[in-house]
């Protein structure tokens, strides 16, 4: 019967809606009160994130270019007039105990190593009975170098020789261009 009444009354244009809330008035009110708290403070969260990452960018943008280094000075370790970089099969190549400089020198076309004091000085050669050698790295201990002896291009055979003197003990059959100390 009820439902014959409103439908002449929504045909005739008299019709009052009424609204039913099926939620308890005590959590609709607190839901909405929850909501509306949640809203500013996301956005002032958010906008502090876009603030801090375009701070962060525009520093990395803008931030100071640090000059290249160069060289304001320097100390001639040697004082023996014998070229220590040349052009040939070997490199010139510098190693250290921390007291002494290990160096290579061509003198009257023969290649040899030399050692100085890190502090400068005239460069004292360490004899081997080879024509010529190669510098190529120092022990873990500071107590070896390795060298290469050659006379021309060809491969090198490698021998360890005591910094402090003595004599040179062939490292192994094989030849090369370079040897490195392993852990073994």
């Amino acid at each position: 019967m009820d439902l014959k009444r409103l439908s002449r009354e929504i045909d005739s244009g008299r019709s009052s809606s009424i609204a039913f809330d099926s939620s308890p008035p005590f959590i609709s009110s607190v839901h909405s009160l929850q909501t509306s708290r949640r809203s500013p403070r996301f956005l002032i969260a958010a906008s502090g994130a876009v603030i801090f990452i375009t701070a962060l960018v525009f520093a990395w943008l803008f931030r100071p270019v640090l000059p290249p280094p160069r060289v304001t000075g320097f100390t001639q370790l040697t004082h023996d007039g014998w070229p220590k970089t040349f052009w040939s099969p070997t490199v010139p190549i510098v190693l250290t105990d921390g007291a002494r400089l290990y160096i290579q020198e061509n003198i009257h076309g023969r290649f040899i190593v030399a050692q100085v004091s890190a502090s400068g000085g005239d460069t004292i050669p360490i004899n081997t009975p080879f024509q010529n050698v190669s510098l190529n790295t120092l022990s873990s201990d500071q107590s070896e170098l390795i060298i290469g002896s050659f006379t021309g291009s060809e491969e090198w055979s490698f021998y360890a020789i005591p910094t402090l003197g003595g004599a040179p003990r062939r490292l192994t059959n094989l030849t090369g261009n370079e040897a490195t100390w392993m852990p073994n």
